[in-house]
């Protein structure tokens, strides 16, 4: 999809690598759980009684992938890994202290949730806010927004988060109803 998307935007800065990230280089095997609407992909194969489809791919950190490519600056950074968060930033610890970029991260379970706040912390990461992004009560996903402590001023959160994620909080929070809520931390 991003090969075919990127020309129909006239995008000249875009390239598409044909590798999985996670915390180590080496090669692994992705599952695509059958039958599924989602765009799920695991590492592990599924328990659910449905037939995964596999495929076997390379995986490298993050941080070999800047530096062979000879990026010098990243502002930020998207994951979305269906359960695989941890491994993916723990592939990114240089370049996220190197660059000190914005990080939006979907979260599957609590577990996760939990680690990928301590990491962060250990990181120099300040988790600014999260929201919650499934509506199943049976399902744990949150998107968590995160910056470096050294983006954090005397502000109020609602002013940091517009401030360094640039984005218009106020309308975010307009869009989230019902049991789905942002939570912002001090």
């Amino acid at each position: 999809m991003l090969e075919l998307n990127t020309p129909i935007n006239n995008l000249t800065n875009v390239i598409s690598i044909n590798l999985a990230l996670g915390a180590n280089q080496g090669r692994g095997r992705l599952f695509v759980p059958r039958p599924t609407l989602m765009g799920q992909v695991t590492t592990e194969g599924s328990n659910h009684g449905s037939r995964p489809s596999g495929a076997s791919v390379s995986f490298d950190t993050l941080d070999n992938l800047v530096k062979s490519l000879g990026i010098d600056q990243v502002s930020a950074i998207k994951v979305d890994v269906e359960g695989a968060e941890l491994a993916v930033i723990r592939g990114a610890e240089k370049t996220i202290s190197k660059f000190g970029p914005r990080l939006v991260i979907e979260v599957h379970g609590n577990d996760n949730l939990t680690s990928l706040r301590h990491v962060m912390k250990s990181m120099n990461m300040r988790v600014v806010f999260e929201v919650p992004a499934s509506p199943r009560r049976d399902e744990t996903r949150v998107f968590v927004f995160a910056v470096p402590f050294h983006f954090m001023g005397p502000a109020s959160p609602g002013i940091r988060a517009r401030k360094v994620l640039g984005i218009n909080f106020n309308a975010a929070r307009l869009r989230i109803t019902g049991p789905h809520s942002a939570h912002i931390f001090e």
